[in-house]
């Protein structure tokens, strides 16, 4: 998949982000552009300005709040473009269950604020070295003691730093190793529920589906339960590799090409692409063989054809794409450019 690869069994950390004071989200598409020197804003769904360009950088919107880079620092506005969080973070990531991991200074990790901006779980209270966003009301966390383990948004240790490796959590499970030399998934108590092969390569659950490549060189889908849902045969001499799940298909590569299979492991698009994205919006992001990206339906029509240079997957109806040298754009579903997007 384009940029994309199986889950490392090594911890997945993002960078900050700041923290707002805003009422629940509205559900407004707002989209990040540059305006050359007047800086970012953004634009509506229809292409149209609805803040107007003021920051050195600007991040999609997340739980109604975005974080703006001004005078080389870190803050966050609302969906009306004013500010809510001064800046002041030398990081800053988007929000998540009310929370957003922050730095204060670069490459030190200061903990998770708030909707208010309080500092409501400190990385140093905490003896917490690193951290990740939170996802399913628990983030990843990591103790001085190098060891890994979860908080809540209380700042409680569900699962405590006693893991040697974990992943955040994604459909109720997340991998990890422990010090015995034991892996597999865990629940959100921290019970290792799905036991696998240290030497075994995973990926997140998505859609109730994770995939597994075992040492036997077995290639499974499972369910949360540990059960096998589907196994993908594979030909003689090919190494393939697989996707998440997300709207009912999974990237697969086969021969070197990629196409997609179904919640049942049936061939929906044959392999043809060198690069897929997820499906989003009801469309996935595929390369041709000429490295040209379009975007295909659930069924593999083709409903932009390919003719761009990079693509990203679609979000509240439009998706960034670059067209050689015209630059980066937004176009809608049907293709049609609605606005320059830097």
């Amino acid at each position: 998949m384009r940029s994309r690869s199986l889950l490392s069994l090594a911890l997945l950390l993002l960078v900050a982000a700041p923290v707002l004071a805003q009422p629940p989200p509205s559900g407004v598409a707002r989209f990040p552009f540059k305006a050359g020197t007047k800086g970012w804003g953004y634009l509506g769904v229809d292409g149209k300005p609805v803040i107007a360009p003021a920051w050195q950088k600007a991040m999609p919107f997340s739980e109604g709040l975005a974080a703006v880079k001004r005078d080389n620092v870190w803050g966050y506005i609302g969906e009306d473009g004013k500010e809510v969080i001064a800046p002041q973070f030398a990081a800053a990531n988007e929000f998540h269950d009310g929370h957003a991991v922050v730095e204060k200074r670069a490459g030190a990790f200061a903990g998770w604020i708030d909707t208010t901006g309080a500092l409501v779980l400190d990385a140093e209270k905490l003896d917490v070295v690193r951290g990740d966003d939170f996802a399913e009301g628990v983030a990843l966390a990591v103790a001085r003691s190098r060891l890994s383990g979860f908080v809540d948004t209380s700042g409680k240790w569900v699962v405590p730093a006693q893991l040697a490796t974990a992943t955040r959590f994604s459909g109720g499970r997340a991998y990890v190793t422990t010090q015995d030399g034991k892996a597999g998934f865990i629940d959100k108590t921290g019970k290792l529920v799905i036991e696998l092969s240290p030497k075994a390569t995973t990926a997140f659950f998505h859609e109730d589906l994770a995939y597994v490549h075992q040492p036997d060189d077995k290639h499974v889908f499972l369910r949360p339960d540990g059960s096998v849902a589907f196994e993908v045969v594979v030909g003689a001499g090919d190494k393939p590799a697989f996707g998440d799940f997300a709207e009912g298909r999974a990237g697969f590569r086969s021969k070197d090409l990629w196409g997609f299979i179904d919640a049942t492991g049936v061939v929906v698009v044959k392999p043809k692409y060198r690069a897929v994205l997820p499906f989003s919006g009801g469309l996935a992001a595929v390369w041709d063989e000429k490295n040209r990206a379009g975007f295909v339906d659930a069924t593999g029509k083709v409903v932009i054809k390919p003719q761009y240079t990079e693509a990203q997957s679609f979000r509240d109806g439009l998706a960034r794409v670059e067209n050689g040298k015209k630059g980066w754009v937004y176009v809608n579903t049907k293709g049609k450019v609605v606005a320059k997007a830097e």
